[in-house]
């Protein structure tokens, strides 16, 4: 499965693997083998969006640093090329165009690496979507399933603490001791490369057949 903050559309085509379950916009879009879903939440915030989105235009006119994406079912406003010292004013700008929705709960507002995240005003997240789907699956396969979720931003935490007593949950951060609910860290993608290729070596040495040696 992969799940990610980003559009499901858009999420497909860097992937391009036929056969996965994919999630888009934190969860709120699903689709895969016998799935395809889109939260109710997501459907009714579609016109909100686009009217919160040329809103925030007009107000961030003057900071072209800043870039604000339209996922169709969520806004994100990326803020990595502001300046440090810039960031504080950008928020503010942000929380005064919007306020009026996040108090009325017409809108969420989230928090990731460098971006803030305009949601419907739903609990659903990526802890939710894995739980969801893991129920699903446990239907057709009869197996035990021991879940591994691997993931490096803050909206990853809610399904750290879904799957900490649960699966395996692994934080990509530079600093081990990072605050966070997952039981595990790597520093790099590239440690995330070699952990997946020990796993799948570590499966393939102990399939029935097999011997140590893989004769």
């Amino acid at each position: 499965m992969i799940i990610s903050g980003r559009a499901l559309k858009d999420v497909k085509r860097r992937v391009g693997v036929s056969g996965l379950t994919y999630a888009g916009n934190h969860g709120l879009e699903l689709e895969g083998p016998k799935i395809h879903r889109i939260h109710s939440a997501a459907k009714a915030f579609r016109r909100l969006a686009k009217s919160i989105k040329s809103r925030l235009q007009r107000a961030y006119a003057f900071m072209p640093e800043i870039l604000i994406e339209n996922k169709t079912y969520t806004l994100s406003i990326h803020y990595r090329q502001v300046s440090e010292g810039k960031i504080a004013a950008a928020k503010m700008i942000l929380l005064k165009e919007i306020g009026t929705y996040l108090e009325k709960s017409q809108a969420a507002l989230t928090e990731g690496k460098k971006v803030w995240e305009i949601q419907p005003p739903t609990l659903w997240n990526k802890g939710k979507t894995v739980l969801f789907i893991l129920k699903k699956m446990r239907v057709s396969i009869k197996k035990p399933l021991v879940p591994i979720y691997i993931g490096d931003d803050r909206t990853d935490e809610s399904a750290f603490r879904a799957l900490r007593q649960r699966g395996i949950t692994v934080k990509i951060a530079e600093n081990p001791k990072e605050n966070s609910a997952a039981n595990h860290f790597v520093r790099t993608p590239k440690d995330v490369s070699r952990f997946l290729k020990k796993l799948r070596a570590l499966k393939t040495s102990t399939k029935p057949g097999k011997t140590q040696n893989g004769q």
